[in-house]
């Protein structure tokens, strides 16, 4: 029996969350997220310079307000890997990409390795235990660009014995180099690994999103899936075909290549239509996804809500 899961973005977490809506449909389960390391969606204590502005100003826990909204449904809690404000405060932990710039968004492998790795997992445990939810989920955990940083260089070369990172003719760092990926997916792996302890410590499952391999199995963003799920419990794979460019019809060979348990995402990112999303519902399903999932929440309009009623309403 495929799982039925809705997920709430932030910004839905922060808003009136439509819980009726989850009856209508009969959802089986509600994906809540509560934030990055330096941005949550409830009071985290001891870190009051990652609340939320909205938290901030009303002291309120919406993460456990959208818990209640479920109504006894399963829950997961996400956890974004990303540290935007803390690079605001902090620009040495920002990832370097192989032209020098210096990310906005994402932390270098060292500070993964250090202190916002610690971070990430200390929120990890803070939420399995504050909420009991059956599963942390991670998202955004991948290595595609910003990883050739000076101290990334050094963990580079320690993982691999060479001398320097991988070169192309120019002498341009070769970032398609077979041996970045491993590096990278070590590194994404063994946090996944703390992560996992953290929230198995408090009687959660691990999960965590992945980005769909539509062409194939790759390790060059830092997600080998099978290294993965010798650590978490489950990979939720972004079956986000209109920003993939893709066709509905993809999500069938994506939900039967997956690793079995996975859970299909069907992101709502990129114009989906009624049309594409009841496409998109019945590929997976065809598949045989063991979950779906529907993101997130604010771009689901009337239209796509009665589709996702009628999709999900006949008899099981």
């Amino acid at each position: 029996m495929t799982e039925r899961l809705l997920g709430l973005g932030f910004e839905d977490v922060i808003e009136p969350v439509p819980s009726g809506r989850f009856d209508e449909v009969a959802a089986d389960a509600i994906g809540i997220t509560a934030g990055r390391v330096d941005w949550t969606a409830f009071p985290w204590p001891g870190h009051d310079d990652a609340w939320s502005p909205w938290v901030v100003e009303t002291g309120r826990d919406y993460v456990a307000e959208a818990i209640a909204a479920a109504g006894g449904r399963r829950v997961s809690i996400l956890v974004d890997v990303m540290a935007e404000r803390w690079i605001q405060r902090e620009p040495a932990i920002a990832g370097v990409d192989a032209l020098g710039e210096r990310s906005l968004e994402f932390a270098s492998v060292s500070a993964l390795d250090a202190a916002v790795g610690d971070a990430i997992v200390g929120l990890v445990a803070e939420v399995a235990a504050r909420y009991r939810p059956h599963a942390v989920a991670l998202t955004e955990l991948f290595l595609d660009r910003w990883t050739f940083g000076d101290d990334d260089l050094a963990r580079y070369l320690a993982f691999t014995g060479a001398s320097d990172w991988p070169r192309r003719w120019s002498g341009a760092i070769d970032d398609e180099h077979p041996s970045i990926g491993a590096w990278r997916s070590d590194a994404v792996t063994r946090l996944v690994r703390r992560c996992a302890d953290a929230a198995r410590a408090r009687a959660a499952q691990l999960h965590v999103e992945v980005r769909a391999q539509w062409d194939g199995p790759t390790t060059a963003d830092g997600q080998d899936y099978a290294a993965l799920l010798g650590e978490a419990d489950r990979l939720v794979v972004w079956g986000y075909f209109a920003l993939a460019g893709r066709d509905p019809a993809a999500l069938e060979a994506l939900a039967r290549d997956a690793p079995a348990g996975s859970t299909v995402s069907v992101g709502l990112w990129g114009g989906v239509t009624p049309t594409t999303l009841r496409r998109a519902l019945e590929a997976a399903g065809r598949g045989g996804a063991a979950s779906i999932e529907v993101v997130p929440m604010s771009l689901m309009t009337d239209e796509l809500w009665r589709t996702l009623r009628v999709a999900w309403n006949p008899p099981r």
